[in-house]
């Protein structure tokens, strides 16, 4: 499975997402939950990723937010350090 993300201007960030939507249902393998940040900030010096939730008024709000360290950023690569591990990313063609 892959995952990715792409970080785009005004600050959203877009998943991608290549898993086929049944493989978590019927195979046997196990996978982590993705989450689906749709913000980014830099601050300090560290990158912000943000989850969003609807509200009951149907506005987005800010629902958790991951800081992570950049390890790597070329432009095809991005390696980010979290707290508890590292994600890599690459430009898939």
């Amino acid at each position: 499975l892959e995952y990715g993300i792409e970080l785009l201007n005004d600050h959203v960030v877009r998943p991608i997402s290549m898993r086929d939507g049944n493989t978590r249902q019927n195979g046997p393998m196990e996978y982590p939950e993705m989450k689906h940040y749709r913000q980014w900030h830099f601050f300090n010096g560290h990158l912000l990723l943000s989850e969003t939730k609807r509200d009951s008024a149907g506005n987005q709000q800010v629902a958790s937010t991951d800081t992570a360290d950049i390890v790597l950023l070329r432009r095809d690569t991005l390696i980010l350090r979290f707290a508890d591990h590292e994600q890599n990313y690459y430009r898939k063609n």
